[in-house]
């Protein structure tokens, strides 16, 4: 199955909070027990610069077992403003990755310092 489009909104001067939930074919959560995951936004896909990257090493990002949840929490403050790539990878204990989401992060910059 392919990546999952979503575009995301992301607003420096405020923190990157997210919430998703990974679902089966019959709307159950999937079990992310066992799993890593890792998000990077790069200028465009392809481009060896990362802006930004979250992950479950790093604890930007927080998997929850049973619920299936997917939280990030991050600061977002150096990035570029403008619209970049993103995409989420999650890795099963057993180290066979999948591709969960991908899109645009657009980025804009506050006015209010």
């Amino acid at each position: 199955m392919p990546a999952g489009q979503k575009n995301i909104e992301l607003e420096r001067g405020s923190r990157f909070t997210w919430v998703l939930t990974w679902l089966d074919a019959n709307r159950a959560p999937i079990i992310l027990t066992g799993y890593s995951a890792k998000m990077q936004v790069r200028h465009h896909s392809g481009s060896s610069s990362v802006l930004l990257e979250l992950s479950t090493a790093l604890g930007s990002i927080t998997l929850g077992g049973a619920l299936g949840t997917i939280t990030f929490n991050a600061n977002i403050d150096a990035l570029p403003e403008g619209e970049h790539a993103y995409d989420l990878i999650l890795t099963s204990g057993g180290g066979i990755p999948k591709r969960l989401i991908e899109g645009k992060a657009t980025v804009s910059a506050g006015v209010t310092v």
